[in-house]
């Protein structure tokens, strides 16, 4: 961390990377976020050399697609998590193709790797949510719709379920259904700001304007930026 603020960045790569491979320390992890804004090429290439020192080590790959994916580079990042799946199957590593499929606009795509990491543990809350995003994204509301309801079952206190599922019914017009969904998660999480005034747009389209009030009262008491509503 000394080296890279003295922007020796490859003294600092090298340091992070030993720091890695003695027991994957997860600052050293997040660091390489840091060092892949300033020295990418570098950190990359110490990676790199990493993964031809140690082939059968899944999680120089992993890291690889890491940085290539946070600086957005998703199609450099999904043949690296390919590699990273081929030596050890991880759930998990399908959630990073899929998620990159999707920031490149292929939903199904995006899709079948979620399907390959739900075979693999058809229990994991966030492959469920994403599951749900891609069916939206290909115009099967409904079916998106069901997935935030088992995501929901299988964690009853995450307000993001039903904020999502909310907002795709609100955009089916089922806006009934929205105001139930965006309640649960309000109670779920009274500082959702967003979901508290996107409910106060459907209190004030469906008439019911001194519920509209108080929510937009809450967004306005708030220290957030109100010209964002």
């Amino acid at each position: 961390y000394c080296y890279f603020l003295l922007k020796k960045y490859t003294e600092a790569a090298a340091d992070n990377v030993k720091a890695l491979d003695i027991d994957g320390d997860e600052m050293a992890f997040d660091n390489l976020k840091i060092l892949a804004d300033s020295a990418f090429d570098v950190i990359d290439f110490k990676l790199k050399v990493q993964q031809m020192l140690q082939p059968n080590n899944y999680y120089w790959p992993y890291c690889r697609g890491m940085i290539h994916e946070y600086t957005e580079k998703f199609g450099e990042a999904i043949p690296l998590y390919e590699e990273c799946k081929n030596i050890k199957f991880n759930p998990m590593v399908m959630r990073r193709i899929s998620a990159c499929q999707y920031q490149m606009g292929h939903f199904a795509e995006a899709l079948e790797a979620n399907r390959e990491g739900l075979d693999a543990d058809s229990t994991i809350y966030n492959l469920i949510m994403d599951k749900a995003v891609y069916l939206d994204e290909l115009g099967r509301s409904e079916e998106a719709i069901a997935e935030y309801t088992h995501a929901i079952e299988l964690a009853p206190d995450n307000a993001h379920g039903y904020q999502m599922r909310g907002w795709v019914k609100e955009q089916m017009g089922d806006t009934i259904g929205a105001i139930e969904d965006y309640s649960m998660a309000i109670m779920t999480d009274p500082d959702l700001i967003y979901v508290r005034y996107s409910r106060g747009k459907l209190y004030q389209k469906s008439g019911q304007q001194e519920l509209a009030k108080k929510d937009f009262e809450f967004v306005v008491s708030t220290d957030v930026d109100s010209t964002d509503y």
